[in-house]
């Protein structure tokens, strides 16, 4: 300015000049400053900040955690695979128990009316004075003990048909018949072929193999805090009056953080979820062990169940001619009141033992085909019977 006006009039500036230059120059740059007081300072500040936060990298926990969420989905449906199954194992189970007890109820009617003929013949021939009184008792008291059973096989029917209306939500039904006879279905598999089909499908198993492997995902979920974990970050201020020269309006980065210290803490987690896979792992083996031996056990009761069945014929058709003879010489007054009785329990409890064996054959391969997760399978074959 000065050399201008040397220049310009050939004098330099006066003091009096150079005064109100620099005081013109000092008031223009105070007022492009902004207040301090008013932008830095301001004791009422309103701040409205959006906060973005995007992990991209979290030592390993977020798959661990995603993991986790779909084993704990598959754990339950494990578990309603598990209670269809016990519902389903139940109600057939009971189904067959009413068949049998049916068929029990209808084997001792048979026994009771026979054991009725005989009594007649009694009277007759007793009092044709052909027999004693002591074999006319004898066929009395069998008389009354057949009855008896066939009323304590009746009241047995009745709680189990209960049992079964309750299982099918009927109980506003009075009677309904059963429809399906006791089959016989052979054993179409091996002792090994049920164990492996058990071992591969059990649903008890199988969760417990779930919760292997979520105990394995919640430690590499805890060992990920051992690294560092990357994020991106971005803020956004939406209220701006309040902001100072020194605020920007948004700012993005990406952040790195690092726990050094938990105190021990990481390490305890650490050892608990060892220990835990350790538990888990030990009830895996032992829960298969046990799957095993009953497989075994259901397997092998079967076959037994099967022998006895496959003898019945020649047992039922003794018991039958024993009681044809017995009958033949009573009536003939060669034999004697107890040989009758004797003849009708011995029919009876080889027709009951052909009964029990066809309902426990039954009842341990509803048990195999339950453990090994395939009860539709046997329904399907118990439709294709009838």
């Amino acid at each position: 300015m000065e050399l201008q006006t040397i220049l310009t009039r050939g004098t330099g500036l006066t003091n009096a000049e150079k005064s109100a230059y620099t005081s013109m120059i000092q008031s223009g740059l105070n007022s492009a400053i902004p207040s301090l007081n008013m932008h830095v300072l301001d004791q009422d500040i309103f701040r409205v900040t959006l906060d973005f936060l995007q992990p991209i990298w979290m030592g390993g926990r977020l798959r661990a955690l995603n993991r986790s969420a779909t084993l704990k989905h598959l754990s339950g449906e494990q578990d309603l695979l598990l209670t269809r199954e016990k519902v389903m194992e139940e109600t057939i189970r009971i189904y067959f128990l009413n068949q049998f007890l049916s068929d029990v109820l209808e084997l001792r009617g048979e026994v009771e009316e026979g054991i009725s003929s005989h009594l007649k013949r009694a009277e007759s021939l007793y009092s044709a004075g052909l027999i004693a009184k002591y074999q006319l008792t004898r066929a009395r008291v069998a008389h009354s003990e057949a009855e008896e059973k066939r009323l304590h096989s009746a009241s047995d029917l009745e709680t189990a048909r209960s049992i079964l209306k309750n299982l099918l939500h009927l109980e506003d039904a009075e009677h309904f018949e059963l429809s399906t006879p006791l089959p016989y279905l052979p054993m179409n598999r091996s002792s090994l072929r049920w164990k492996t089909a058990i071992l591969a499908r059990n649903a008890t198993l199988e969760k417990i193999r779930l919760g292997r492997r979520l105990a394995i995902q919640k430690r590499k979920a805890d060992t990920g805090e051992y690294l560092p974990q990357l994020f991106a970050f971005g803020q956004y201020e939406v209220l701006r009056s309040d902001l100072s020269l020194l605020d920007p309006d948004w700012r993005i980065g990406v952040g790195l953080k690092l726990n050094l210290f938990s105190g021990g803490e990481k390490v305890l987690r650490y050892k608990k979820n060892r220990m835990l896979e350790k538990q888990v792992t030990e009830t895996e083996r032992n829960v298969s062990n046990l799957l095993e031996k009953l497989g075994d056990k259901l397997y092998h009761s079967a076959l037994k169940q099967e022998a006895t069945l496959a003898h019945a014929p020649i047992r039922l058709e003794e018991a039958e001619e024993n009681l044809r003879l017995a009958n033949s010489r009573f009536s003939s007054g060669l034999g004697i009141s107890l040989e009758v009785v004797d003849a009708h329990m011995i029919l009876e409890k080889v027709r009951t033992n052909i009964l029990q064996a066809r309902f426990k054959y039954l009842s341990c391969q509803l048990k195999l085909h339950e453990l090994s997760l395939d009860l539709k399978d046997f329904t399907k074959t118990l439709e294709k019977q009838q």
